[in-house]
């Protein structure tokens, strides 16, 4: 690697999990790692990966009757709006 550029172990996990793809730097220094070819780490044909939608939801209580939530998911305009409204007191619970 060029003097001041790193390798990290987290890099391969990205790849894997499709959280991003290789630098042309990195991918040149891994093939010259494994001693194979660039082509068949990310053959030409390869089809565009993409990680599946990220849904994270998780409750704890924070106090005796309090409940911490948070949540990290894509969701429609109108759906983010409406659970807003919910947790600004703006609206009622259907």
């Amino acid at each position: 690697m060029p003097k001041g550029k790193h390798f990290g172990r987290h890099l391969p996990s990205n790849w894997l999990t499709a959280k991003n793809m290789p630098s042309p730097l990195q991918l040149s220094v891994l093939s010259k790692a494994l001693n194979i070819p660039e082509s068949d780490l990310v053959p030409e044909s390869a089809a565009v990966i993409t990680a599946p939608p990220k849904e994270d939801i998780s409750l704890s209580m924070s106090g005796t009757d309090l409940v911490h939530m948070k949540f990290d998911m894509d969701l429609p305009p109108e759906v983010a709006m409406e659970i807003l409204k919910l947790v600004k007191g703006l609206g009622k619970a259907p």
